[in-house]
């Protein structure tokens, strides 16, 4: 017959486990798909080998025994256990067995595998936890206590098996493993393969992430694990744990009651630690849900573990000591605890405030760490168990002898060996042998401390709990005697059925469990006091209980006494609900603080600090006119307009009514001199009234006097408004009223003075108002307008005169219809200093060349001559072209577009009209967003249209501006948006931001920024710059980099720019950056030179091929290139000679050997085509409208009229169609 091995180790375990789990609940039938699999995967001779080395066995081997043969060979089927059990610590044969998991060591012993041998068994190291031992031994207490009880299994025996699991999970696997299993070697064929162990329950373990790792691994064979120490609420999940149960209450009760404690008292400013296991992380998470609900602020929250390096618990120790936080939760284990104190006691520290969870505020382990003097924390009640402190105690060297474990701790208790060994754990020990002297009664540490019996009382019920489950199977209440019959077979999901259902009683405590198989909550609250003798001892201050109703949950019983020695109650009890308001007499006490800012009195008000918690903040007195009447004010509120503030600013006062009185001095003056103006003013308007008709009076436009003498009156009489007690009607009449009659009168002035004036310039014959000061300078363009009225010879003679000299075309050739370029072949215009006394020199480019729009200039040129050239496109048509050098400069740009549209005629004749625009037909270009935004502005209103090949501003999109602008490249809208979705795809939210100071620049990054503020991306610095910027401002933006943060860097810039920054950052090393570029920069070649640019990422326009280009490029000749200025700075700067001796200069003349097939820049580079595309698309574009214009296919030739004329707006209309067309296939 043959067999199959499978090797268990570790992760195999923990797949099997899994995969028991997905197919179902029942072994036997996980086990026929196992036998299937490995059935499917067996090699020749039978055995399923693995690849490579032999995987060494860390727990049980199990072989499989084929099943196929349904004949005789059934009879002889067995399984057996591969490798040896672990061996139980305590163990007790009985009619049913319960299996027990404690920590009873700190650790496990560490073993590197090679993966050629064997391993080591798993070994427990490290000291002893007695407290675990006296909890352990608490389970086979009460086990013997329930086989010598007649109330419950009467004549039943109830077994047990104990394993120390080391605190580890690999031990806690194995164990839970060995528990699902029979123990024997050998199982015959009456018990099926598919069995589970003889377990009927599991008590333990101690840990929150052992019971996990226990609980997923008993809990596909319905074995119920009730715990007596794990907390953690995420074990309260019935789909994951459905066979899990606690006699201890879950954490998400003690994070609540620890957050209202801790607010209670007035701390808003706290540290957290825990321990790094699934108990502090989850015990921790849901405490700090609720301190942020309480508003409660953290400074620190900081996770360890007892196996963590030394560096890591120091470290931890140091943020616990540099804190400003009084008070420390601490939520951990007391193995992970101890390590923490231990380090902090070498480097005290400044008072801490201890909070405690239920694991370490009552362990004596840690009792003896006085820095945790006036600790407090919620722990189980304690409890009096009878005879369990004679039980534990009853222990003699012959009795220690039968047990490792008991050995262990008598000669760890007494320092002594049972007997003496030749070779000892520590070579050269002088250790004695016990000579039976010791006494166990005088021993004082954790094992034989019963005084608060609280955890080992979750045990004692937990095994109740089990063994009432199973008395509920086979026992039944015949005639009030209790018979149990011992050959009932029972299942583990008998018993879990039963578990759930459990309702009694032990010495005073009931027993059961919800639904989630937790109990009712209930703590005591622990208050770590000194006593007489120095030291510390756990005092009950308080309890709390979740089955009372609301108000009746929490009460303290006693005093409490904090860290620094103080009080916070009395002695009577008083009862308080951590919901709800907490009884005065207890803020009367003094308490140890810990906030991050203090109270901000009242008159002041809350400003947070940036990058802080909401609980610091500074305190800000109230603004003028406001204030704040209650502590922690978080805004000041105005007073009432009849009110101000005292100068506390903590309440509002009544405003005193001050007002000038009809009884002062001065009021009696006033009132004098308003009714005397008043009456002398209507006395001169009666002298006037009465002397009107003379010339005197008339003279002095007595309309105008009349009106100013009355307006005078009203003056003088509004003075009366500003004298007695202020009234509504006072108070609005003053101001208004002396407004108007004021503003009247100086009109009146005013008026009368311009009479005047005119009547004193219609004095002087033909005299003209002339501009007051010398003629300015003319700074713009002159227009001389012509009288038309002449509808005789005059009009034959009108001319429109161009003023200035054209400025010269880079290349350009004629034809029946002509296209204008503008391209920024130069990087700079020459700056000129203009004196506004003689013409400015004309603009010149300066710097050097920019090869790569040099060959986009070239591609339009090469893409004009292929239309001429073609029959399929304006056959029988030549196109013509004037390309122009803008100098990447807005002035030059301007001339440009003036100029095309203009045409280039020095004299137009009148036939023509001076209204005529020039003969370009449309215009390509320009390179950048903000030269094509004026070119836009300035030949848009003369309907030429502009097909732009690189200007990507979004603005630009706007018809309402630019009605006639086009672009065969992509908005950077589009681009925008993908850029900030590629940030959030890679988990980058802090990032550095600089643009070019262009149209281009700003408006990208501003389209980028509201993308990336969308997708929650954070931006440290947006800095924007252009080419020519002074020097230090380039270094500025450089040096922000170099020191910032984000290591991420978005450039929205041009080119020329991001050459200028780049240059600038490669003079100083910095730490690398991510950079990421728009299309601009991206794929230029210039920009490959900069090797920390590496790893830059980016959205470019698509590369492609256009036949024929590169061969045009390169058909370049000295006789060639001499005919145009350009092609010649081309040359001479890529050969380094002239071609033409120049008087002083050193410079080589070239000698015609020069080859520019070999020659590599941007010029000559055609390996990835993009800006180059547009272009030629544009020009494309152009000459379709065109064609569409003047062509007509008859009988299948087509056939174009040169002779039709063409206006730039009737090829707006075609180049919308050609356009469309080429983004819906390309893009």
């Amino acid at each position: 017959m043959e067999s199959y091995v499978i090797h268990n180790t570790y992760v195999d375990i923990l797949r099997m486990t899994t995969s028991l789990v997905f197919w179902g609940r029942t072994l036997s039938l996980g086990l026929v798909v196992l036998c299937l699999a490995l059935a499917f995967c067996e090699s020749a001779d039978g055995l399923l080998q693995r690849h490579g080395p032999v995987v060494p066995e860390t727990g049980g081997k199990v072989e499989i025994r084929d099943l196929s043969d349904v004949g005789n060979a059934t009879d002889s089927v067995e399984c057996v256990l591969r490798g040896t059990p672990r061996p139980p610590v305590f163990t007790l044969e009985g009619d049913y067995l319960i299996g027990g998991a404690f920590s009873i060591h700190y650790y496990m012993k560490t073993i590197k595998n090679n993966y050629t041998s064997l391993p080591e068994p798993l070994e427990c190291t490290g000291s002893m936890d007695t407290r675990e031992l006296r909890i352990s031994r608490a389970m086979a207490f009460a086990i013997d206590e329930i086989n010598n009880s007649s109330d419950i299994l009467p004549g039943i025996t109830l077994g047990y098996q104990i394993h120390d699991t080391c605190a580890s999970v690999p031990l806690t696997v194995q164990v839970a493993f060995q528990f699902t299993n029979d123990p024997q070697p050998l199982s015959d064929n009456s018990k099926v393969c598919s069995q589970s162990g003889s377990v009927l329950a599991i008590i333990g373990d101690s840990g929150s992430t052992q019971c996990i790792s226990i609980s997923r691994i008993v809990g596909p064979f319905d074995i119920p694990l009730v715990s007596h120490f794990a907390t953690c609420a995420c074990l309260s999940d019935r789909t994951q744990y459905p066979t899990f149960f606690r006699t201890i209450p879950s954490d998400q009760f003690q994070a609540d009651a620890l957050a209202k404690l801790v607010k209670y008292f007035g701390w808003t400013w706290i540290g957290a630690v825990r321990s790094n296991s699934d108990y502090g992380n989850n015990g921790m998470a849901s405490f700090l849900r609720a301190a942020q609900k309480e508003g409660i602020c953290v400074e620190y929250s900081e996770s360890f573990n007892r196996n963590d390096p030394q560096s890591k618990i120091r470290q931890v120790a140091d943020v616990i000591r540099s804190s400003t936080a009084m008070v420390v939760v601490a939520f951990t284990a007391t193995g992970d605890l101890r390590f923490l104190l231990e380090e902090l006691t070498r480097h005290p520290s400044p008072p801490r405030q201890w909070i405690g969870s239920e694991a370490w505020v009552t362990d004596p382990e840690v009792q003896r760490f006085q820095i945790c003097a006036g600790a407090i924390g919620f722990a189980i009640p304690q409890s009096v168990i009878p005879g369990f402190r004679e039980y534990i105690m009853d222990l003699s060297p012959a009795k220690v002898a039968a047990s490792h474990l008991l050995t262990e701790f008598w000669e760890g208790a007494f320092n002594c060996k049972l007997e003496k060994r030749e070779i000892t754990i520590h070579p050269g020990s002088s250790d004695r042998v016990c000579d039976g002297t010791e006494d166990i009664q005088k021993l004082q540490n954790p094992y034989t401390d019963t005084s608060q019996l609280r955890i080992t009382n979750m045990v004692y019920k937990a095994v109740y709990a089990i063994a009432h489950a199973i008395h509920n199977l086979v026992c039944k209440k015949i005639n009030f005697t209790v018979q149990c019959d011992r050959l009932i077979r029972i299942e583990p999901l008998q018993v879990l059925d039963q578990l759930k259902m459990v309702h009694f009683s032990r010495n005073g405590y009931h027993v059961s469990f919800d639904a989630n198989g937790d109990p009712v909550a209930f703590y005591e609250l622990i208050n770590w006091q000194k006593n007489d003798n120095g030291g510390l001892e756990f005092v009950t201050v308080g309890h709390y209980d979740d089955s009372l109703s609301p108000g009746q949950k929490f009460n303290i019983k006693r005093e409490i006494i904090w860290v620094n020695g103080g009080t916070k109650a009395g002695r009577t009890i008083l009862s308080f609900l951590l919901y709800f308001d907490f009884t005065t007499p207890f803020r009367n006490v003094k308490v140890p603080g810990s906030v991050c800012s203090d109270s901000c009195p009242p008159g002041t008000r809350k400003v947070l600090l940036k990058g802080k918690p909401v609980c610091c903040y500074d305190c800000v007195t109230c603004a003028e006119g406001e204030i704040s009447n209650t502590s922690d004010s978080s805004d000041c509120s105005p007073c009432p307009k009849e009110f101000w503030p005292n100068a506390e600013k903590n309440m509002c006062l009544p405003k005193p009514v001050e007002f000038l009185s009809f009884h002062e001095v001065l009021g009696i003056i006033l009132t004098s001199f308003s009714v005397g103006g008043a009456c002398l003013t209507i006395v001169t308007a009666i002298v006037f009234f009465q002397h009107r008709a003379s010339a005197i009076v008339r003279a002095n436009n007595s309309e105008l006097s009349f009106l100013l003498l009355f307006s005078l009156t009203l003056c003088f009489l509004c003075s009366l408004t500003f004298i007695g007690r202020p009234s509504d009607w006072s108070c609005m009449l003053r101001h208004t009223a002396f407004g108007i009659t004021f503003v009247l009168c100086i009109s009146c002035v005013l008026g009368k003075t311009i009479v005047v004036l005119m009547a004193f310039k219609a004095t002087i014959p033909d005299d003209l108002l002339q501009r007051h000061g010398p003629a300015g300078p003319e700074t713009g363009d002159k227009v001389g307008i012509r009288d038309l009225s002449d509808a005789g010879n005059a009009t034959d003679s009108v001319k429109c005169m161009l003023r200035g000299t054209p400025r010269p075309a880079a290349f350009t050739r004629d034809g029946d219809y002509l296209i204008g370029g503008v391209f920024s072949i130069h990087y700079n215009m020459k700056t000129v200093k203009n004196n506004y006394t003689s013409l400015p020199e004309p603009r010149e480019c300066t710097g050097s060349m920019n090869t790569r729009e040099m060959r986009f200039s070239r591609a339009m040129v090469f893409a004009v001559e292929e239309i001429n050239n073609s029959s399929d496109l304006l056959p029988g048509i030549t196109l013509g072209y004037q390309i122009h050098d803008s100098c990447a400069s807005v002035p030059v740009a301007v001339q440009v577009a003036f100029q095309l549209a203009n045409g280039l005629q020095q004299l137009y004749d009148s036939k023509k009209g001076c209204l005529r625009s020039g003969r370009v037909t449309a215009v390509v270009g320009e390179s950048g967003s903000t030269p094509s935004i004026s070119m836009s502005r300035i030949i848009g209103p003369f309907d030429i249209p502009q097909v732009s090949h690189f200007a990507t501003c979004a603005c630009l999109s706007d018809r309402t501006q630019y009605p006639t602008f086009f672009r065969t490249i992509p908005s950077d809208q589009f681009q925008a948006d993908a850029l900030a979705k590629l940030v959030k795809h890679f988990g980058w939210t802090w990032i550095g931001a600089v643009r070019s100071n262009s149209d281009y620049g700003n408006n990208g990054m501003a389209s980028f920024l509201r993308a990336a503020h969308k997708e929650g991306i954070c931006v440290e610095y947006s800095e924007s710059f252009n080419r020519n910027d002074p020097q230090s401002k380039i270094q500025q933006v450089a040096d922000i980099i170099r020191r910032s943060t984000a290591l991420i860097v978005v450039a929205f810039t041009a080119a020329g720019d991001m050459r200028i920054l780049l240059e600038e950052l490669a003079r100083k090393p910095f730490p690398p950056r991510q950079w990421i570029g728009s299309e601009a920069w991206v794929t230029g070649p210039e920009m490959l030179r900069f090797g920390f640019c590496a790893g830059s990422i980016g959205f470019g326009i698509p590369q492609s091929v256009i036949p024929g280009l590169r061969e045009y490029l390169l058909d370049l000749s000295p006789a060639k290139v001499a005919v145009s200025q350009l092609l010649t700075e081309l040359w001479e700067g890529a050969f380094n000679c002239q071609l033409q001796k120049k008087a002083g200069s050193s410079d080589r003349v070239c000698d015609g050997t020069e080859d520019i097939q070999k020659f590599q820049n941007t010029y000559t580079d055609t390996s990835q085509l993009r800006i180059t595309n547009m272009v030629y698309k544009a020009v494309y574009a152009i000459a379709h409208a065109i064609h569409n214009l003047v062509c007509k296919k008859i009988n299948s030739t087509i056939q174009c009229d040169q002779f039709i004329k063409v206006e730039p707006v009737q090829v707006i209309k075609y180049i919308y169609i050609y356009i469309y067309i080429l983004f819906f296939f390309f893009f």
